[in-house]
């Protein structure tokens, strides 16, 4: 296969993993890595043509544009996390005599025993 041709294959799987990063497919993320990266080794075994360039060029900024959205997305990821942690929720929620919300008792992290 040309190395046109193998970036064309990447940059398909490349807009298949773009399209499940959208959608929050992360077990289609995981799926798709081991062929990404297969498809990428080989088109390193692969002696490019002079006609291959402007392909390899495309695929290159498609490379480096998907990194960049991955990482913004494992920043947010992050940053959702953080939130989750940082904020208990209570255990129970009702409604005060004012018919605002309000927790009711808290959660307690550890068993207590008493006599």
């Amino acid at each position: 296969m040309s190395a046109a041709a193998q970036a064309r294959q990447i940059s398909s799987l490349l807009e298949r993993q773009r399209e499940d990063l959208r959608k929050g497919d992360f077990e289609a993320l995981r799926k798709l890595a081991p062929t990404l990266i297969r498809a990428a080794g080989a088109l390193e075994q692969v002696r490019p043509d002079m006609g291959d360039e402007p392909a390899l060029q495309a695929v290159k900024g498609e490379a480096t544009r998907q990194a960049e959205l991955l990482s913004a997305a494992l920043n947010g990821l992050r940053a959702a996390e953080a939130h989750l942690r940082a904020k208990p929720e209570p255990a129970f929620t009702g409604y005060d005599a004012m018919g605002r919300q309000a927790a009711i008792g808290r959660a307690r992290p550890s068993v207590e025993r008493r006599s």
